[in-house]
């Protein structure tokens, strides 16, 4: 289903499960480096430095105070629905 070009960097099949274990498992939310790593049985310091640099490069991941996220482009990437948060936001009135 996902709109992905499988020949390219971003579609490796590691890659490609780090964003989407932060879009579909976590559904978007904001997720801590040693969950991540725990979830994807790989060293926190392995993707601190060899995925984390990559993904950033390319617009594809954020960090944020609260934890890594998917950046809008990655979830346009693989033609995944950014999930809503459910809570709104306080500009929103929600």
């Amino acid at each position: 289903i996902y709109q992905c070009d499988w020949s390219s960097d971003v579609c490796s099949s590691d890659l490609r499960r780090l964003l989407e274990t932060l879009m579909i498992t976590f559904k978007g939310k904001p997720v801590g480096l040693d969950t991540l790593a725990a979830c994807l049985s790989e060293e926190s310091q392995n993707l601190e430095e060899v995925y984390e640099p990559y993904l950033l490069q390319m617009g594809l991941l954020n960090k944020t105070s609260r934890g890594r996220v998917a950046a809008p482009r990655a979830y346009r990437h693989f033609g995944i629905p950014e999930e809503e948060d459910p809570q709104g936001t306080f500009f929103d009135g929600k």
